[in-house]
C-alpha cells in the first residue's frame, strides 16, 4: 500500500505566516505536528496538518474540520487555544498556542501521583470539560493521558478535540454501530455505539484518567480492543488501594462513583463531580461506598482488614498489660515471702 505520509522540512514556510521549526509527532488524526513560529506575531505555535492524499477521505476531512470549529470557539485555561486554521498545497491545518511541559502519560510510565496532585489535576480538567459541555454542549470523548499536558506552569491542559461531538449539531462523523475512541479510554455507552451521549461519558473517561494518576496503572489490562471493550462493560477494575493504599476512602468512593457502568449511577454533572473531587480530601474518615454496578471487592476487605487492625492492636495492649500485672503480683508476694 502507497504511503501518503509527507513531512515538511525544518525552515519550510506554510502560506508564507509560518515557518517550520521542527517536527513533534503524530496527532489522533494522524496529522503531522510541528513546533512552527508564526512570522507576522513572532511567536511559537503548534501546527497540524493533515497528511497528504487524506484529503480524499471524506470523513477524516470532516473530523478535521470539526475539530477547528469545535476547539477555536474554546477558551479556558485548561484547555489548549487553537488560534486559526487554513489550506496549504491542498493540506487542512490548523495552529493552536504551544506549551512546554510533560505529556501524562509519559509522567505515568514513571511514577504515580499523590492524592493531592491527582485531585488537582483532575479538578482543573473536570473544570476544562464542564465548560465545554455548558457552552457548546461539546464531549471530548478522546479523554485519555497522551493528550493531556502538565505544563511547567504546573497546570493540566486538555488537547486534542479530534474526537470530539457536538451533539447540539447532530453530527454524522459517527454513524450507527460504528463507535470513534481508544477502547482502553472508552465509557460503556462508547463501548454500546450509543448515539445519544452527555456529558456523564466523559466523566467516566476521566475517572479512567484518575485511576491511572492514583495507581501508574491502567484500569484494564486486558489484551485486544474486544477484550478491552468487554472490561467497560462487565469487569471491575482492581480497587486503587491495592497499589495505593495511602488514597483517602472518600477520594476511592468518588472515583467509584465516576466509574459506575451505568451512567445513572455516576456523578449527573460536571458541578457535581468537582465539588465531589473537593469533599474527598477534606472528608472525615468514611466506609467505602459499594456501587451495586462496580463493586471493589479488595477494597471492602481493606476496610475490614483496617477494623481486625485495630482489634489486633487493643488485644496486644491488653495482653501487656495483663503481663506487667503478673509481673507486680510476682513481686510483691516475694517480698513478703523474704520477710
Amino acid at each position: 500500500m502507497e504511503s501518503f505520509r509527507s513531512t515538511f522540512p525544518n525552515g519550510s514556510k506554510i502560506t508564507e505566516r509560518f515557518e517550520i521549526i521542527k517536527s513533534i509527532g503524530i496527532g489522533s488524526l494522524d496529522d503531522d505536528v510541528y513546533l512552527a513560529k508564526q512570522l507576522d506575531l513572532d511567536r511559537n505555535v503548534t501546527l497540524r496538518i493533515l497528511p497528504k492524499g487524506s484529503s480524499t477521505d471524506k470523513e477524516m476531512v470532516a473530523r478535521f474540520k470539526q475539530e477547528i470549529k469545535m476547539t477555536a470557539a474554546l477558551r479556558h485555561p485548561n484547555i489548549l487555544a487553537t488560534f486559526e486554521s487554513g489550506e496549504y498545497l491542498g493540506r487542512l491545518f490548523f495552529v493552536t498556542a504551544h506549551e512546554e511541559g510533560e505529556y501524562l502519560d509519559k509522567f505515568l510510565e514513571k511514577e504515580k501521583m499523590d492524592a493531592k496532585d491527582s485531585v488537582k489535576y483532575t479538578k482543573g480538567l473536570a473544570s476544562a470539560l464542564q465548560f465545554a459541555w455548558d457552552h457548546n454542549k461539546i464531549l471530548h470523548r478522546n479523554v485519555k493521558p497522551s493528550n493531556i499536558m502538565i505544563t511547567e506552569s504546573d497546570e493540566a491542559i486538555l488537547e486534542d478535540f479530534g474526537m470530539a461531538k457536538a451533539t447540539e449539531e447532530n453530527s454524522q462523523l459517527t454513524m450507527v454501530g460504528v463507535t470513534i475512541g481508544n477502547p482502553q479510554y472508552m465509557s460503556p455507552e462508547q463501548v454500546k455505539g450509543e448515539t445519544d451521549l452527555d456529558c456523564r461519558s466523559d466523566i467516566y473517561c476521566l475517572g479512567l484518567v484518575l485511576y491511572e494518576l492514583l495507581t501508574a496503572k491502567k484500569t484494564f489490562q486486558e489484551k485486544g480492543q474486544v477484550a478491552l471493550m468487554e472490561a467497560h462493560l462487565r469487569n471491575t477494575p482492581e480497587a486503587v488501594t491495592i497499589t495505593s493504599p495511602e488514597t483517602p476512602l472518600a477520594l476511592v468512593n468518588v472515583l467509584n462513583k465516576m466509574l459506575a457502568k451505568d451512567k445513572n449511577d455516576r456523578q449527573q454533572s460536571w458541578e457535581e463531580v468537582i465539588k465531589d473531587l473537593d469533599h474527598s480530601l477534606n472528608a472525615p474518615k468514611e466506609k467505602l461506598t459499594i456501587n451495586k454496578t462496580n463493586v471493589p471487592d479488595s477494597g471492602s476487605k481493606i476496610e475490614e482488614s483496617e477494623n481486625s487492625n485495630g482489634n489486633g492492636k487493643l488485644f496486644i495492649i491488653l495482653g501487656v498489660l495483663a503481663f506487667l500485672i503478673v509481673i507486680i503480683i510476682g513481686l510483691i508476694i516475694a517480698l513478703f515471702v523474704k520477710q
